[in-house]
């Protein structure tokens, strides 16, 4: 991901992560690189709950924002459930080397 792309997520064909089920908006969030973090900001009615790592750790982000840290899941529109997979899992790593506009590339 570089810097000022946002990636939407949704049921409708022109997001970039498309999940078509019952529960998903069609511009259900979006992910973008924010003050040196990557920040999730739910746009739907019924939310999104994102789980940290292997703590267990689950927050419910609704029509608000959430940094995103170190390795987890995204469940949208649903909260997590034994034995149903995510929706999305992401990794964030860090960047290694900081471009001439103040970015890390």
């Amino acid at each position: 991901m570089t810097p000022g792309e946002v990636i939407r997520i949704g049921r409708a064909p022109s997001t970039e992560v498309r999940i078509d089920r019952e529960g998903v908006s069609r511009q259900h969030a979006v992910i973008l690189w924010c003050g040196g973090d990557y920040t999730l900001t739910d746009l739907s009615r019924n939310g999104t709950w994102l789980q940290y790592g292997l703590s267990g750790v689950v927050v419910r982000v609704a029509r608000s924002a959430a940094v995103l840290r170190a390795a987890g899941a995204l469940y949208f529109g649903r909260a997590p459930q034994a034995g149903q997979p995510p929706d999305v899992r992401f990794l964030v790593e860090r960047p290694r080397a900081e471009s001439s506009e103040g970015w890390q590339a």
